[in-house]
């Protein structure tokens, strides 16, 4: 069973970049991540590039970036999901750092 796991942003990609880190240390679990961004005007689209492809990944998780009009959290969730393929959805905020296992005690 695949999950999607969902991560709203704002001009947070200094932060984001540790998050993405962080679950795509998640093993065990086929999922996949979209970042959906609403609205930064920062590097937050450099930052969602450069890890989808991080050096000595163990896993080979695929990263979908979305950018989107500056709307709110709600609407960047809902565009998630909208092309989001899991049979599973995860929301997380792109400030979470989550622990090993995270997402297989979520399965």
């Amino acid at each position: 069973m695949k999950l999607s796991v969902i991560i709203p942003t704002h001009n947070r990609s200094e932060i984001l970049k540790t998050t993405l880190q962080k679950i795509l240390e998640q093993e065990g679990v086929e999922f996949e991540v979209i970042v959906v961004d609403d609205g930064s005007t920062d590097d937050t689209h450099e930052v969602a590039k450069l890890m989808s492809n991080p050096m000595g990944a163990r896993n080979n998780v695929p990263i979908l970036y979305i950018h989107q009009e500056a709307t709110h959290q709600g609407v960047a969730r809902n565009r998630g999901v909208e092309v989001a393929t899991g049979e599973i959805i995860v929301f997380i905020g792109d400030d979470i750092f989550v622990e090993p296992g995270f997402l297989e005690q979520h399965l």
